[in-house]
């Protein structure tokens, strides 16, 4: 399939799929693949136990707040903060996958941050219904994609700079053939 960028494929053959994604009738039915079920319910529950037995020893400790237990208060506000930031922006994310239009961007840069684990860092461009062109970035969580590479893109008609690549999050569209796209 010829695009305005190319006939370049992608890892998950982005081409062909555009056509049948476009297709589907909205709400398109969303869901997350077994590992990163099980990644978020460990998640949950590693920060559930950390916050009772934190609660628990600033309980223990009321009377005599110190100031390292005033910073871990602030340090806990802070993690619960980014935990929720995320929560909202997958919420979102799903209601994109579902609701949105879909696109064929491509990547425009892509690079690798953080000191430890290792993060595949993406910005892209894509060209919505009516004919703007508007950019994101979010980062790879497949690890597959490269600059001037084509990626399925879901945005809000209204409103494109809501978007999200089909490979920066976790929500995925199930195949026909029991496979997931984007995984």
């Amino acid at each position: 399939m010829l695009t305005l960028f190319g006939t370049v494929p992608g890892p998950f053959g982005d081409d062909r799929l555009i056509v049948k994604l476009a297709a589907l009738p909205k709400p398109r039915t969303v869901g997350i693949s077994g590992g990163d079920q099980v990644s978020v319910v460990v998640l949950f529950l590693l920060l559930g136990g950390w916050a009772i037995g934190w609660t628990r020893t600033l309980h223990a400790k009321s009377e005599t707040l110190s100031g390292g237990a005033i910073l871990a208060v602030f340090l806990g506000a802070f993690a619960l903060w980014t935990l929720l930031r995320e929560v909202l922006r997958e919420i979102r994310n799903r209601s994109l996958l579902m609701n949105g239009e879909v696109s064929l961007g491509q990547i425009s840069s892509q690079q690798t941050t953080g000191p430890r684990s290792k993060r595949s860092e993406i910005t892209y461009e894509f060209i919505d219904a009516s004919g703007r062109k508007a950019h994101g970035k979010g980062f790879d969580l497949t690890k597959e994609y490269a600059v001037n590479m084509p990626v399925i893109i879901f945005y809000e008609a209204d409103d494109p700079s809501q978007n999200v690549a089909i490979c920066a999050t976790i929500w995925k569209l199930p195949t026909s053939g029991g496979g997931l796209v984007g995984d």
